[in-house]
């Protein structure tokens, strides 16, 4: 089964990729996460003032 398309429609053309930043937003996340995990949770903080 092909595309179907009007007769005069010109083909479609490819965008060129956006040049690199050179910016690695991957691992300036990774990081960033990492080092707000690697604290841990504060249980005692979580209490509500004695409620509970």
């Amino acid at each position: 089964m092909g595309r179907h398309t009007h007769p005069k429609a010109s083909p479609e053309t490819l965008a060129q990729p956006a040049p690199s930043t050179g910016i690695d937003y991957l691992k300036i996340l990774d990081e960033t996460h990492t080092a707000n995990t690697a604290k841990g949770i504060n249980y005692s903080s979580l209490l509500d003032g004695g409620r509970g």
